[in-house]
């Protein structure tokens, strides 16, 4: 799945020593290095109030690290048939791999709480054939109209799971997202920590992933 097509002309990738900004029309050597590169891409600052050639900013939209999206995925093992419920569209990449992965007889329902995101998504998305059911609004509350889920795949960092997504799982369902805080007060987990989460007829087990 070509990650280009989901990666604005302008962006920032973000090395070990700040973000750089990438401009294919400045630089489309560089930045075509970037987008097959290892580095995640930030793709929109301060839900869009700030240009992304200011290169400041809080980080609300990116295409993730090439290793970060493998491992989640590998973690998620979606399979062809598998109904996958995704909180956090972004720039849609991730939706048009799941949706690969889970073939025709499967789905994808794919969860965005910013409007222009989900817009610019569901172009990217159409210009590679991927057709996953796009929503704009909060993922935190799942969609019970399209439950129940084999696989629930989060993008964004999260504090808590909300028991939506676990009301929503089938039994035998993974649920996948990157961690912020544990559920234990006072016990941190680092940013980029995973939590892996099975669903058996709503027993949950989880296990924590150092490293993302």
């Amino acid at each position: 799945m070509p990650r280009h097509l989901f990666v604005p002309s302008v962006g920032l990738a973000l090395a070990d020593d700040g973000p750089v900004l990438i401009d294919w029309g400045g630089d489309p050597d560089a930045w075509w290095a970037a987008v097959y590169g290892p580095a995640a891409i930030v793709t929109q600052l301060d839900e869009g109030a700030t240009a992304l050639r200011a290169t400041e900013g809080r980080y609300n939209c990116s295409s993730s690290a090439l290793g970060t999206v493998v491992g989640l995925l590998g973690l998620l093992n979606p399979r062809p048939g598998h109904r996958v419920l995704e909180g956090g569209t972004g720039t849609g990449w991730t939706a048009a791999l799941l949706s690969h992965l889970v073939g025709e007889d499967g789905s994808v329902t794919s969860i965005e709480v910013d409007e222009g995101l989900g817009e610019q998504a569901a172009k990217s998305l159409a210009a590679v054939g991927a057709q996953p059911h796009l929503i704009v609004g909060d993922g935190a509350a799942g969609c019970p109209d399209r439950a129940p889920y084999d696989r629930v795949h989060v993008t964004c960092g999260i504090h808590t799971v909300p028991y939506a997504w676990i009301q929503q799982a089938a039994p035998g369902a993974v649920v996948v997202a990157p961690l912020l805080t544990f559920f234990r007060p006072g016990c941190q987990a680092r940013p980029g920590s995973v939590v892996e989460m099975a669903v058996e007829r709503w027993d949950v087990s989880h296990r924590f992933r150092a490293g993302g």
